[in-house]
């Protein structure tokens, strides 16, 4: 039932969603939420200080963005993103599982502070791409061929 309006349904073109919409979209966020921590893009080269990442203004920030993160993300993927304040590490948590998600981690280092004969630590955070590894693969492979059944010879 066609109006010959322009915008009715029947009179437009099918929309085409391109195959790596879901993906673009989860880099734009990630990229979105990269720069809400600290980091200028993935390739940035700097660390970022643990309370640069996880602090109050940071984490209000991230609340407000968890809703689209919800709608390109899964569950089941980032489990974070269900988190209703609940986490105490909520920011970085979410951090690590959305790169791990999107072929990134963070590499950490620990540095020993000493403030008025008190030791403390304090971590820094860098983004770097995780390497291919074809282990899992390789395993899989001498697993399945380990089952199989060995030849019987019946005399």
């Amino acid at each position: 039932m066609s109006s010959g309006t322009p915008d009715s349904i029947d009179d437009k073109e099918p929309i085409f969603v391109d195959d790596n919409y879901i993906r673009i979209q989860q880099q734009r966020l990630l990229e979105t939420y990269i720069r809400v921590c600290g980091f200028s893009s993935l390739n940035d080269p700097n660390y970022i200080p643990f309370k640069s990442i996880q602090n109050p203004g940071t984490l209000e920030k991230v609340i407000k963005l968890l809703p689209a993160l919800r709608t390109v993300f899964q569950t089941y993927n980032i489990r974070s993103i269900t988190n209703k304040r609940q986490d105490k590490r909520l920011v970085l948590n979410l951090l690590r599982q959305l790169l791990r998600h999107m072929g990134y981690t963070l590499h950490s280092r620990t540095y020993h502070l000493v403030n008025k004969s008190k030791i403390t630590s304090s971590t820094k955070y860098k983004i770097i791409p995780l390497e291919k590894s074809t282990a899992h693969e390789t395993y899989e492979q001498s697993d399945s061929e380990s089952h199989q059944d060995p030849e019987v010879e019946i005399i």
